[in-house]
């Protein structure tokens, strides 16, 4: 198994809709980039 951390700059607004798709945007480039691949399930502060 592993684990994935998305980090956010602490000035902006995590709960943005706008903002919260930038990052996981982002962390699905990182992904495809290593050609890597992760599924997620539900978790906290998260939903499928």
């Amino acid at each position: 198994g592993g684990k994935g951390v998305m980090a956010h700059n602490p000035e902006t607004d995590k709960h943005d809709p706008a903002i919260r798709a930038a990052i996981y945007k982002a962390y699905g480039e990182l992904m495809t980039s290593i050609r890597g691949c992760y599924v997620t399930a539900e978790d906290v502060g998260t939903h499928v």
